[in-house]
């Protein structure tokens, strides 16, 4: 199958239908070990120094696969209006797929009844290739449940096996022996102690990912919600295609967001929240508006190029975790003493 590119996540059984297989070209750059010589391509080529990174490794990418046809996303990044061109003036096919502004299943089918009849195919058809692609995605959410349920399956793993439902790394048969394996595996597990600090992570994948996992494992916290890697798994399917990308928080409001992110908060036990803000990107959720929705402690990480967690990020994410620890605490002792003094009253 021919590979085409795309910026941002798409209803990719349209493309794997008319015989295309996707490349989440951001995907490819967080995973690279050296993401920042896409950057320095696109600023070579003409990008300004002081611009989105994520655009910028995107574009790297698409030119180092040597990509001919890249679907944008319209409306979902400000930095799409000078990379679409580009890539155009490299010679790359560009093709447009946009989200309705509302969240509505007639609006999203004609969307997709749009897509289809660019790409030379049919929604019938697409909706053979989501029978198909069900079994790799339910695997995603239940390692995605193991993580907040039952404490066996770490924020790496999880954040990964997530993000990677976005285009399967090029095969979902192979994304699904390995999900398989992770599950074997993490079964063997003893689970995460109760006195592990539970964080959800809210915000676009940063470069630093694995940076920041890791050291947050090493301070004794466990994140046991991504929500935008949550998203690319398709948490709610529903029973079409229409359906199930109207069930998406991110094209949408911000409303729906904020919707379901204190509703996940709240099932899955979280403790604190560390927001990533990606600068230049219009996308990202207000710091101020997400504290005072999920009324729990919360960090806000900034960040662009930055390809490791700095120790000025590290000393305050200890200081946060620590805070987050002491009202943890205090609100566990209210809670046990409410509880005996119910039990005295009885």
């Amino acid at each position: 199958m021919e590979k085409i590119g795309i910026t941002a996540q798409v209803p990719i059984e349209v493309l794997i239908a008319a015989g295309y297989w996707p490349v989440d070209l951001g995907n490819v750059f967080l995973a690279d070990d050296d993401p920042g010589r896409f950057v320095q391509r696109a600023e070579e080529d003409g990008f300004p120094i002081r611009s989105c990174a994520r655009t910028k490794g995107i574009y790297g990418v698409c030119l180092e696969l040597g990509l001919k046809t890249v679907i944008g996303v319209e409306g979902n990044c400000a930095s799409n209006t000078l990379l679409l061109p580009m890539l155009k003036s490299q010679g790359v096919r560009v093709l447009s797929f946009a989200y309705p502004d509302q969240a509505n299943q007639l609006l999203v089918q004609k969307k997709l009844e749009d897509l289809a009849e660019q790409l030379g195919t049919t929604l019938h058809r697409a909706e053979s290739v989501r029978e198909e692609l069900s079994e790799a995605r339910g695997l995603a959410l239940q390692i995605d449940d193991l993580t907040w349920s039952e404490g066996l399956v770490n924020g790496w793993e999880n954040h990964k096996s997530l993000l990677d439902t976005s285009d399967f790394s090029g095969s979902h048969i192979r994304y699904c022996d390995e999900a398989r394996q992770l599950l074997q595996m993490v079964s063997q597990r003893r689970p995460y102690s109760g006195d592990c600090v539970r964080l959800a992570y809210v915000g676009a994948p940063a470069l630093f990912a694995w940076d920041l996992y890791h050291f947050l494992e090493s301070e004794g916290a466990h994140v046991v919600f991504n929500e935008t890697q949550r998203q690319r798994a398709i948490p709610n399917p529903g029973q079409s295609l229409a359906e199930q990308y109207a069930s998406l928080t991110r094209p949408y409001l911000i409303s729906h967001r904020l919707r379901d992110i204190t509703a996940e908060l709240k099932a899955r036990r979280v403790d604190g929240i560390i927001h990533y803000n990606q600068a230049f990107c219009g996308r990202e959720l207000p710091a101020m508006l997400l504290r005072r929705t999920a009324g729990m402690p919360a960090i806000t990480l900034d960040g662009n190029d930055e390809y490791g967690l700095g120790k000025r990020a590290k000393v305050r994410l200890r200081h946060f975790l620590e805070v987050v620890r002491r009202l943890r605490d205090s609100e566990r002792k209210i809670s046990d003493f409410l509880r005996s003094e119910r039990r005295v009253e009885r």
